[in-house]
């Protein structure tokens, strides 16, 4: 068997290769063998043996079967990349990254199929806006159909407010995913705008209140409606319309988890003087917790409001920032219950793929293979989301 080569087509395993996002010489590493060896491959100069292909298959995320096809399948559409431009972060797709955008649209097809094996039907997306909307206008609609009130929003705290957020959202028949194993640096959410379950993916990387604000600037990408891969920076490396579109999507955020007009009647700014003003570090911090957002948020409302200047805001940031990476750096590693993880990173879809299971519709194998678990995980991902 390690001798005998497998009949592939050749195309097929360039395309493979670079839908993946390998380079030729990360795909020899990965796969054991050397560059000449890929090339080879992909020239129809020689074949994989068939030990060599299913290593190929297993680092590309492809079915064996699929090398085998007359023809290259007609694959995902990467969404619009809002993040920088090239010689920062845009365009730069990782092999993970493009795993994460590839099975968030897989999830979706699937989703679908379920819904229609169970026959009933999601219900469709239609809130709308465009970018020449007042955020003040489009955000209170946007809690309003979350049903959101401020009254609520202040009981809430960390991290359960992002499961608040979050099952609103799924409410709505939104597939919500956590990505993992990827930087922020390179990607803080992606949108997959869709008429029928649409998609939000948000960095599980972040902190729970940083995840929040990905949620609400994903959101406002579907009522665009615009499919789109973000970093939420604001910054002139992009094209002019791409960064009116990010400014806009992060105003509505900002406006939706901060209200304007509760802000200016919170009792802290209320005992400040009026204008602009240095706020204090306990100051900044107590009205984050209140809306369960970031101190960069706050700063920033504060700066959009006109209680801040652009000087005060800039300073903080930065000092957010290094605390950041500092805490970064230090993070340690933790184990955590791997079906509740899985519950985490699937929200709503693992929750579809259970119900379907229960109406006899798919196998408890079809199961294990939808969320990639093992059937001993099952139990405790039921338990987390609450399905009997």
């Amino acid at each position: 068997m390690s001798s005998i080569k497998a009949k592939v087509n050749p195309s097929l395993m360039k395309w493979a290769r670079t839908s993946a996002g390998f380079s030729i010489s990360e795909a020899a590493k990965k796969i054991g063998v050397k560059e000449e060896k890929i090339e080879a491959w992909e020239s129809n100069e020689d074949k994989p043996t068939v030990v060599q292909l299913r290593k190929a298959a297993q680092v590309y995320k492809r079915p064996l079967s699929m090398f085998f096809l007359s023809e290259i399948p007609r694959d995902f559409t990467i969404p619009h990349d809002f993040r920088r431009l090239p010689g920062e972060v845009a365009f730069i797709y990782s092999p993970r990254l493009r795993l994460e955008l590839r099975q968030a649209s897989e999830r979706r097809e699937v989703a679908l199929d379920l819904y229609e094996e169970i026959r009933e039907e999601p219900q469709p997306f239609t809130l709308t806006t465009i970018i020449s909307e007042n955020p003040e206008v489009v955000a209170p609609r946007i809690r309003e159909t979350l049903g959101v009130t401020y009254e609520q929003q202040r009981r809430w705290r960390s991290p359960n407010a992002f499961r608040e957020w979050k099952t609103r959202l799924e409410a709505l028949d939104i597939l919500v995913f956590q990505i993992s194993g990827i930087p922020s640096s390179e990607v803080r959410g992606f949108s997959l705008a869709e008429a029928v379950l649409p998609v939000i993916a948000v960095n599980r990387g972040e902190t729970p209140n940083a995840r929040i604000f990905s949620l609400l600037h994903e959101f406002c990408h579907l009522m665009l409606p615009q499919s789109s891969i973000c970093d939420f920076e604001e910054n002139a490396y992009r094209s002019p319309q791409d960064e009116r579109t990010e400014v806009f999507c992060n105003r509505v955020a900002a406006e939706t988890l901060v209200p304007r007009r509760n802000l200016v009647n919170e009792q802290i700014l209320i005992r400040a003087s009026s204008g602009i003003v240095e706020w204090s570090e306990d100051d900044i911090q107590a009205l984050a917790n209140i809306y369960c957002v970031s101190r960069e948020v706050i700063v920033r409302r504060l700066l959009t409001i006109g209680r801040a200047s652009e000087a005060f805001y800039r300073k903080k940031r930065a000092e957010y920032l290094a605390e950041y990476r500092a805490r970064k750096e230090k993070q340690e590693d933790f184990i955590e219950n791997y079906g509740r993880k899985r519950a985490s990173m699937l929200g709503n879809f693992a929750r579809i793929v259970i119900q379907s299971y229960y109406r006899d519709r798919i196998t408890l194998s079809d199961v294990s293979g939808y969320l990639g678990i093992k059937l001993c995980h099952l139990p405790e991902l039921q338990r987390s989301l609450g399905v009997a």
